[in-house]
């Protein structure tokens, strides 16, 4: 292969990964701590409960929910569903301190679905400043359910990050 072969192979390459990038993030992403079985939001039923109004008390902070304006079970709910969960997603990808209010103000969100959007969107955020929003919202949780995937995602964010473990191990290799 000539080099300016290489180089077109490469552009190509190049543009491929660009295009599919974000579908396989989507398809390959980690499971998340619920399990690799956990329920897409479009197969999900409303079978968990609202946290309590201690907890929306507690947040005042943050904006409110968006609560969708379409009757539940129409088409138009399940689009709006489908549609928002979406935009958590790309909100997660955003690394800044309103992107990540908007996510966590879903965890008072009155659909069950949002708020499971709302949680693998904080893990994909992967912030740790969103450990106390989990903690409280498993405390005000009247799901047993619902409660595990909190606390289990607050275990998760307070693991060390790649590039800690990184730093830690260089640092204690120059001493």
């Amino acid at each position: 292969m000539t080099a300016s072969r290489k180089t077109l192979a490469a552009g190509i390459l190049v543009l491929l990964a660009a295009v599919l990038l974000p579908w396989g993030v989507k398809q390959f992403s980690s499971p998340p701590p619920g399990g690799e079985n956990a329920a897409p939001s479009h197969t999900r039923t409303a079978a968990t409960t609202r946290p309590t109004a201690k907890l929306l008390a507690a947040d005042a902070s943050l904006p409110a929910p968006q609560i969708c304006p379409h009757p539940a079970g129409s088409e138009e709910h399940r689009t709006w569903l489908q549609d928002r969960g979406e935009a958590l997603m790309d909100l997660s990808w955003n690394d800044d301190k309103e992107s990540l209010d908007l996510i966590l103000a879903e965890f008072s969100n009155p659909d069950p679905e949002i708020r499971a959007d709302a949680l693998q969107a904080t893990l994909n955020f992967a912030s740790q400043d969103a450990i106390p929003r989990l903690e409280r919202v498993a405390l005000a949780t009247d799901s047993a359910e619902e409660r595990q995937k909190l606390q289990d995602a607050a275990e998760y964010l307070k693991l060390p990050s790649i590039t800690e473990v990184l730093a830690k191990r260089k640092k204690t290799d120059t001493k």
